[in-house]
C-alpha cells in the first residue's frame, strides 16, 4: 500500500511539473522551479532515472554558455540602481548555479566594480583604502555603495 500512495503522489508531481512546462514558456521563473522538482525525484516511468530528465550534457554546456555570455555583457545603466543591477546579475549566476556550473561571489563583485560609472569612482577609492579588495564579499560592496 506504501508504494501505491508513494507512485500516486509522485503521478502528481509529474503532472504538476507538466503544467510547470507549458508556464515556462511564458513565465521562465517556472522553468527553473520544474528542474528543481524533477531532479530531486525519481521518475514514475520505466524506471528511468533523473539523469534522464537532468538534460543532454551538451545542451547543458550551451547553457551555461549562453549564461556566462549574458553575465559578462551586462553593464549598470544610467538610471539603474545598485540594488536592480547586483539583482540582475545575481539571478543569471543563479541560473549558471541551477545548471551545475559554478559561479563564485566573489566575481559577481569583480564584475560590479569594473562596471561601475565614474560616479562611483570616489566610493570605490574609499573601499580601496579600508578594505581588503581581495576578500570583499558581496554584502560588504553593496552595503557601501
Amino acid at each position: 500500500m506504501g508504494s501505491h500512495l508513494e507512485a500516486d503522489a509522485i503521478s502528481q508531481i509529474w503532472s504538476y511539473t507538466g503544467s510547470l512546462v507549458s508556464m515556462s514558456m511564458s513565465y521562465p521563473k517556472y522553468g527553473l522551479i520544474r528542474d528543481r522538482i524533477l531532479m530531486s525525484m525519481p521518475c514514475p516511468r520505466h524506471g528511468l532515472t533523473r539523469d534522464l530528465h537532468s538534460g543532454d550534457e551538451r545542451i547543458r554546456g550551451m547553457q551555461v554558455l549562453n549564461l556566462v555570455h549574458d553575465f559578462e555583457l551586462q553593464k549598470l545603466k544610467e538610471s539603474e540602481i545598485i540594488k536592480e543591477y547586483s539583482e540582475r546579475l545575481l539571478n543569471i549566476a543563479n541560473k549558471i548555479r541551477l545548471l551545475g556550473s559554478s559561479l563564485v561571489d566573489s566575481r559577481i563583485v569583480e564584475k560590479i566594480l569594473v562596471t561601475l560609472p565614474k560616479r562611483f569612482e570616489a566610493t570605490i577609492t574609499a573601499l580601496e583604502n579600508t578594505k581588503d579588495m581581495s576578500k570583499i564579499t558581496l554584502a560588504e560592496l553593496l552595503s557601501s555603495l
